[in-house]
């Protein structure tokens, strides 16, 4: 039995050695073989994805029905693995009001009991600082942080050329302004944050009459019975019904996006 494992592993051997000379032979356009390609430079630009990140109750709430957040606070685990998530990230896509919520980073100090007294706090705030953000709004006059400009409407064709020219990954902040970036086919990637809550009305986290089937790609359970979901859109989206005399017109897309999700 020895014997024939040997032969059969000498066998499997000389055909892997064979393979790779075969692979050696081949070449480029410009008469490189394969394996000097790929041992060239690898500098290959690589596109950025566009991810929507949301805290949401049991029910699938993002604000209270009086606009409170405060239900939201995560726990010092949770933070920190979303300090790390958020590490790679390049670039920040705000509506006004996520980003009047997180210009509290600009000056945040430590808080007793608070996020502020996590050990992640300052690397949290320093990546924040450090990315760049985008604010889509048509009434913002200024802003007052670094790095950040204001665009007055969420143009899918300026989107994309960000993602097509990054390198990192970017996120899109705020239920409405990811209303809109869902229907118009622009998010890669959904990551929802749940917590052990349940609101009974509010802002929903997500548009409604929109389908999307999904792929999870990653869960994780916290001490406290919050829950990390990740997910992958893997087919097209759905939008909103229309009356059959709208369909391919030009006014069919912003119809569908609705008034209640348009930029302000």
């Amino acid at each position: 039995m020895k014997g024939l494992l040997r032969v059969w592993f000498s066998v499997w051997v000389e055909r892997i050695k064979a393979a790779f000379r075969a692979l050696q032979s081949l070449q480029d356009s410009r008469g490189a073989s394969i394996i000097e390609v790929l041992q060239e430079d690898r500098s290959v630009s690589v596109m950025g994805q566009l991810i929507y990140m949301a805290v949401t109750s049991l029910d699938g709430y993002v604000e209270d029905q009086e606009g409170h957040i405060d239900w939201s606070a995560p726990e010092e685990e949770l933070f920190s693995f979303i300090t790390d998530l958020v590490r790679p990230i390049s670039t920040y896509l705000y509506g006004r009001g996520m980003y009047e919520a997180m210009l509290y980073w600009e000056t945040a100090q430590p808080t007793p009991g608070q996020p502020g007294s996590f050990s992640s706090f300052s690397d949290f705030k320093s990546i924040w600082l450090e990315a760049q953000k985008v604010v889509y709004s048509r009434t913002l006059e200024s802003v007052s942080s670094a790095r950040t400009r204001v665009e007055r409407d969420f143009d899918a064709q300026s989107v994309r050329h960000l993602k097509d020219t990054s390198d990192h990954d970017m996120t899109v902040g705020g239920s409405n302004l990811a209303d809109q970036a869902i229907r118009l086919g622009l998010v890669d990637e959904l990551r929802i944050f749940v917590l052990p809550v349940i609101l009974g009305g509010g802002k929903n986290w997500l548009p409604s009459r929109v389908r999307l089937d999904l792929e999870l790609l990653d869960m994780r359970r916290f001490p406290h019975g919050s829950m990390y979901l990740s997910y992958r859109p893997v087919s097209s989206w759905v939008r909103n019904p229309l009356p059959a005399a709208l369909h391919g017109s030009p006014g069919a897309l912003a119809i569908s996006i609705g008034r209640s999700n348009e930029v302000t």
